[in-house]
Parts: C-alpha cells; structure tokens; sequence
C-alpha cells in the first residue's frame, strides 16, 4: 500500500505532462524511481514556446479577392420557361364551305379570306356540342385556331357562334 500511495503524485504529474504539451510517441524516463523518489519538475517543465499551441497567422484577403473569389466566374442564369408561342387564329365569318374536299374560307374583319383545311383531330363546335363541317353555314360567325403544315393552314379547333367580339 505504501509502495501505490508513493507512486501516485508521479503518475499525476506524468498525465498532467501529457495533457499540456500532447502524448508523444514514446515517454522517455531515463530515471527511476525508489518508493520516496520526488519527480524532478525542471526535466518535465517545457518553456512557454514549447507548450504554446502554434496558431498559422491568418490570410490577409483584401474585399476585391474575397469578392472575386466567393462569386463564380461564369454567372448562373435563372432558367426561364419556354416562351409559349401564340396560336395562329382568324376570327370571321364563313363564306365558302367544300365539305367533299374538308375545308371552308374564313373572311376575317380586314376583307382578307383564309383557306382552311380539316383533319381527323380538327374540333368544329356550335353551341358547345360538337358537330361536323356539313352543319356549317356560310355567314356563321367563327374563331378557328389552326397550324400550318406543308404551306397548308390546317383547323385544330373550329367555334362557331359568339367570337371574342360578343353580341351584345
């Protein structure tokens, strides 16, 4: 009992060593201690270099680097969405109607006349019901959306009845 209470102020100061200065690879004691022996304290001292963490000395940015640094060097655009292209359309009146041939002419307000051909998905609608280009009349008042294919204008949707000028 006597030899462990004798060690134990060494073993104190050897931890409280490695806690201050960091654990080296290999404690060297080229001492040894008898049950009595005091550490000697001028060989586990360091001076105040040695125990004094090295710090790296900050990097001394000027506000134009920092600046220049911390934005990219191409700039990110903001994604746009697809412009939405207008649909073709011509708001009139009926004039001529060639149900053998599927097409019909639209005179618009300038005078202008437009011929229209039909496909199997062409939509002709009069009163919100669907009907079929031999229930068209000539004077009916019509709005019709098309494209072009093959330099041909081509009805997708044909409504017949109050345009987007309304009877009032």
């Amino acid at each position: 009992m006597k030899r462990i209470t004798a060690g134990l102020p060494i073993i104190v100061t050897i931890l409280s060593f490695i806690l201050l200065t960091g654990c080296p690879k290999k404690p060297v004691i080229k001492q040894t201690f008898k049950e009595s022996a005091t550490v000697p304290t001028k060989n586990l001292q360091k001076t105040e270099a040695e125990v004094k963490p090295t710090i790296p000395e900050p990097v001394k940015v000027s506000k134009e680097s920092a600046v220049r640094e911390s934005v990219p060097k191409t700039p990110i655009q903001p994604t746009k969405p697809a412009p939405v292209k207008p649909v073709p359309t011509i708001v009139g009146e009926v004039v001529f109607v060639n149900v053998s041939a599927n097409k019909f002419t639209v005179k618009d307000k300038s005078g202008n006349r437009e011929v229209l051909n039909l496909d199997e998905n062409t939509q002709i609608k009069k009163n919100q019901k669907n009907i079929s280009l031999k229930n068209m009349s000539i004077d009916d008042k019509v709005t019709v959306y098309y494209k072009i294919q093959a330099d041909k204008k081509i009805a997708t949707s044909v409504t017949i009845g109050l345009s987007s000028d309304k009877k009032k």
